[in-house]
């Protein structure tokens, strides 16, 4: 938590927007969207839980303004089952990494950097299924867990 922690502060001290992607129908799929509405009750942070229609929100994200996006989803990037990690879009690109939403992902993002000036984050959360039912994995919930923690620690 110490590694993720030091690696999110910075962008937490910029003006910024968190994004939370998923499918509540699909297990782990639903990370980003669970921790985004929890952070929202538990926080004054601007956030949008946005299902799997990110390209929905681009303008909403453009009116804002945010200095740094987070993008918060399940990614299979051949990692542990809740483990975290921090991509770029480049790296992501670059590693050809598997999302659910991967082509309006993409293009949203490309759209939003040519549109601002803007540092992009994506919180990945290794899923461990994203089957078609309800609930998260025990691993996955562990990380929306620590991962709550890490941002209401970051606000005070």
């Amino acid at each position: 938590m110490n590694e993720l922690y030091l690696k999110i502060k910075p962008y937490l001290e910029t003006k910024f927007l968190i994004v939370g992607l998923g499918n509540i129908l699909r297990a782990d799929d639903a990370v980003g969207l669970i921790l985004a509405r929890r952070l929202k009750k538990k926080t004054n942070f601007s956030i949008f839980d946005v299902e799997t229609t990110f390209e929905n929100y681009l303008e909403k994200i453009i009116q804002k303004n945010p200095q740094t996006l987070f993008i918060i989803d399940a990614v299979d990037f051949g990692g542990k089952p809740g483990e975290v990690k921090l991509f770029s879009p480049e790296e992501l690109s670059s590693l050809n990494l598997c999302f659910t939403h991967n082509p309006s992902l993409n293009l949203g993002i490309n759209y939003l950097q040519n549109k601002l000036k803007i540092n992009i984050i994506i919180l990945a959360i290794q899923p461990k299924s994203i089957a078609f039912k309800r609930g998260l994995s025990s691993k996955v919930k562990k990380a929306v867990d620590l991962l709550e923690n890490l941002f209401i620690l970051c606000q005070r």
